[in-house]
């Protein structure tokens, strides 16, 4: 006897599935998180980087001259040591710069003999270049710019650092007092006054000094020998300035010429 017919039937999608899930003999798992190495890195090198910057920071503030402050300070806030002189002449040599320096004076010019690979014989100068501009326009002169020489303290012994900072800013504050009063000369103020405030500001700068003239009396460092014949050059330049009695014309020009003396004068 044959086996009775079975009708066919197709497999539907659940019998289909729940095949599948009977066959399946191990249970799935729920995926495990993922862990974030890379940002934990990153975050760690970062922090490593800001400790070494704060370290180099705090170095550098201890071992600089002014700290890393003061070197900030310099560079956004400090005004340009600079100031604006008139050529009146460029000569080869120096019996022709002072021949032209001796005419000028007669002018009530300053003659100050400068050299930058030839010689300039320079008549007045003046705190900003709008005024140098507007002398130089009418009297034909040419533009003779000038940076106040400024010394860095590291740059001296030790010993002499703290005492030579309060004198690094003395030459453009002079120069600005020394033009003033020439100015004031110009317009008729009389010798006496001139010379009485000539006096303070040589008895200004004495005071401002005497610390590192003083304590740089016996040293043999180069540069600190320089400054000090600097300073004392200045000082009895202004002395020599306040003794002597000369016609008002040439009171003029040695006050003028003193005002240029003292900027250590440096072509830009």
């Amino acid at each position: 006897m044959s086996a009775p017919y079975l009708p066919y039937e197709e497999p539907t999608a659940a019998h289909t599935v729940e095949d599948m899930r009977a066959r399946s003999t191990k249970s799935r798992r729920a995926p495990k998180p993922r862990r974030h190495k890379k940002g934990r890195a990153v975050a760690m090198i970062l922090c490593v980087l800001l400790i070494v910057a704060s370290l180099l920071f705090l170095v550098a503030d201890f071992f600089l001259p002014k700290g890393v402050a003061g070197y900030v300070t310099d560079v956004f806030s400090t005004p340009p040591r600079q100031v604006y002189a008139l050529s009146c002449g460029t000569y080869a040599t120096l019996g022709e710069a002072r021949t032209a320096a001796e005419g000028v004076r007669a002018q009530a010019a300053a003659g100050f003999i400068a050299f930058d690979g030839a010689y300039q014989v320079l008549v007045a100068a003046y705190p900003t270049y709008d005024e140098a501009k507007r002398v130089a326009d009418k009297s034909g002169y040419s533009l003779y710019p000038i940076l106040a020489e400024s010394l860095d303290p590291s740059l001296f012994p030790l010993s002499l650092r703290a005492k030579i900072k309060p004198t690094l800013d003395y030459p453009l504050e002079l120069f600005n007092q020394l033009y003033e009063l020439s100015a004031m000369v110009a317009e008729g103020a009389t010798q006496s006054y001139a010379k009485n405030r000539v006096l303070a500001l040589r008895d200004s700068l004495s005071a401002l000094t005497e610390d590192f003239l003083s304590a740089s009396a016996d040293t043999t460092h180069s540069l600190a020998l320089s400054y000090r014949a600097t300073l004392l050059g200045v000082l009895a330049a202004l002395q020599n300035l306040a003794d002597t009695t000369l016609t008002d014309p040439l009171f003029l020009a040695d006050l003028r010429w003193t005002a240029i003396m003292v900027l250590r004068v440096n072509r830009l």
